[in-house]
């Protein structure tokens, strides 16, 4: 195998293209010997799922498509990113009980890019449904990032040059390179 294997998809902002980037993205990393049946295939499957539905549900029109990239490095580290044109960075749910911990720290978030308004449980990216959000919002990407944790990996989020953001996960790679 190379050392360094890439692939991308852009997909139009819609429901459908959920489950199209979740096939891609097992179509794939079976291409890149990931067996079908590898314990950490559901995990990813899932992670990929919260992402594209993220970009689809979460952009309120302002990003008509979202792409999926996915970069494998030395058959050491898989990098899955999500990226949308929407400005608005995804925000972690608040804790449901007084005392418990937001796990923000836990993630590895871009501090040049880190709106504090975004964290805010009003800022309409989740969180107050009279602000375009949810009241479940933001708890995919604590969801996401306890996924990429018990990987041994490591949940990221990076600008891009449009405006945009990328979500990236960042996980091991188990894989046997024969």
């Amino acid at each position: 195998m190379a050392d360094l294997q890439e692939a991308v998809v852009t997909l139009p902002s819609a429901p459908a293209s959920v489950s199209a980037a979740r096939r891609y993205v097992c179509d794939r990393l079976a291409e890149w010997g990931l067996p079908s049946d590898a314990p950490a295939l559901d995990s990813v499957r899932l992670i990929v799922s919260e992402l594209a539905t993220n970009a689809v549900l979460h952009t309120c029109g302002r990003s008509p498509e979202f792409t999926v990239l996915m970069r494998l490095e030395h058959s050491e580290r898989l990098h899955i990113g999500v990226r949308d044109r929407h400005p608005r960075w995804p925000r972690l749910q608040p804790a449901d009980e007084p005392g418990e911990a937001c796990p923000l720290a836990d993630f590895d978030l871009d501090p040049c890019a880190l709106d504090p308004g975004d964290l805010d449980p009003g800022a309409g990216y989740g969180g107050d449904p009279g602000a375009g959000g949810r009241e479940d919002g933001g708890r995919g990407m604590v969801i996401v990032g306890h996924l990429a944790d018990e990987s041994g990996g490591a949940l990221r989020i990076t600008p891009t040059e449009e405006g945009g953001k990328t979500v990236w996960i960042v996980l091991p790679w188990t894989v046997r390179v024969l």
